[in-house]
């Protein structure tokens, strides 16, 4: 995608969501399907589901949680908390939560740092494509967060 200015995100996120969700066949995203139908085809389905705003929060026991349900074994929490450690936002960017890299894979390290670069036109587009799927998983109960954006 051509963008005036790369790291104007709020301003390049439209234009962004339409290429990612193309759904018609002349599509030029590269991607196969849509988050949307990702969401869908899993939902349902015995994959577990993990968000990232539980491994901020309650990292160990999420990841505990997951594991005893595909190996039905008890996990060495010694082990797991070690694994969560080292694979820390912290210990990976050798920086805390929150502050920002822009030209770094981990960029921030915070959940719910989305609404810092949606603007009103984005939200309607991002409910549009897929609202439906943020009310499935369980991040909104209905569009009513789009009024939270100015």
């Amino acid at each position: 995608l051509k963008f005036t200015d790369y790291d104007d995100i709020t301003s390049n996120l439209p234009k962004f969501m339409e290429f990612v969700f193309e759904r018609d066949a002349k599509s030029k995203s590269p991607f196969r399907f849509t988050w949307p139908s990702f969401v869908q085809g899993w939902h349902d389905s015995t994959a577990i589901a993990l968000k990232y705003e539980s491994l901020i929060s309650d990292g160990v026991n999420t990841l505990q949680g997951a594991l005893r349900a595909v190996t039905k074994d008890d996990v060495d929490l010694d082990k797991l908390t070690k694994v969560y450690e080292t694979y820390s936002f912290r210990n990976q960017s050798n920086r805390e939560s929150g502050n920002e890299n822009t030209t770094s894979f981990l960029r921030k390290g915070q959940p719910g740092d989305w609404i810092n670069k949606f603007d009103k036109r984005s939200a309607i587009l991002f409910n549009e494509l897929a609202g439906d799927e943020l009310i499935l998983l369980g991040y909104e109960k209905d569009d009513s967060w789009i009024d939270l954006i100015d």
